[in-house]
């Protein structure tokens, strides 16, 4: 059900924008967040598996047991040619139903038939870690989980300190149907 998007590639001033955002949003990302981050814009949701009930049973189960609400309602994480992080606490609790079977289907059009390859996804970390490096950011502290992750495609989860820190609720779509998303969620800008 996936839509032919093109797979996205991002220099070294691409993925030092993005990163320099994400950190402006998320100070507190560690290294294995920022890796997130990179898969995420070159991936989308291609990795997120389950039948449409499954997807969208769990965005209303999370959304229910959200604690903390995001300033963030959309993030643009492919500077405007990739995927876009889409908040769940934008999402009015009356039509949340509605609201996350639409967001499924917009989720299941912005899976890749494939992931990126490994070794491109190996080489968009690499530069990642440089300009972690240039940041003053410890990139070397889980470089063995991240590269294992990618050799071993395995999905990597938002670091603890993360999770506790920001209480992350988000799907991801590709850009092009932000569109879409914004014509029938009005509350989300």
């Amino acid at each position: 059900m996936s839509i032919p998007f093109e797979v996205p590639a991002f220099g070294y001033h691409d993925l030092k924008t993005l990163i320099e955002t994400e950190l402006k949003h998320y100070p507190e990302a560690g290294s294995i967040d920022i890796f997130k981050l990179v898969y995420q814009a070159l991936n989308g949701p291609t990795h997120l598996k389950g039948s449409f009930s499954e997807i969208k049973d769990y965005i209303v189960y999370e959304y229910h047991s959200m604690r903390e609400f995001q300033q963030l309602r959309i993030q643009d994480i492919g500077l405007g040619r990739g995927f876009i992080r889409i908040y769940l606490d934008g999402l009015k609790p009356q039509t949340i139903n509605e609201y996350a079977s639409l967001l499924t289907e917009l989720i299941l059009c912005s899976r890749f038939d494939c992931e990126t390859p490994t070794a491109a996804l190996m080489e968009h970390w690499h530069i990642a870690r440089n300009i972690l490096r240039e940041t003053g950011c410890n990139a070397l502290q889980d470089n063995d989980i991240i590269e294992h992750s990618i050799l071993e495609n395995i999905p990597i989860h938002h670091s603890h300190i993360f999770r506790k820190t920001y209480e992350p609720h988000y799907r991801i779509i590709h850009s092009s149907l932000l569109d879409q998303w914004l014509r029938n969620n009005p509350t989300t800008n």
